[in-house]
């Protein structure tokens, strides 16, 4: 799949403390959209629906990558 639009994606917005559940919480709804995505492309949905489905799942990967940061950033001990 090609995504070579020119628009940019919105920023992601994370709360400054985060636990495991949250992170847990936006893997599984980044895995969702993962799943919808490919389920529309083996459909042969048409290109704009897959096109916004790919949008919104890297919105959720990015999400769930800035918490998952975060998290770690909190979790490990700092030398």
């Amino acid at each position: 799949m090609t995504h070579s639009r020119s628009e940019v994606l919105p920023a992601v917005s994370v709360p400054l403390l985060v636990d495991t559940a949250f992170v847990e919480d936006l893997r599984y709804q980044m895995e969702s959209c993962w799943r919808d995505l490919a389920v529309a492309e083996s459909r042969g949905y048409p290109q704009k629906q897959i096109d916004r489905l790919y949008d919104t799942y890297l919105l959720a990967f990015r999400a769930y990558d800035a918490a998952a940061e975060r998290l770690a950033l909190f979790t490990t001990p700092q030398a």
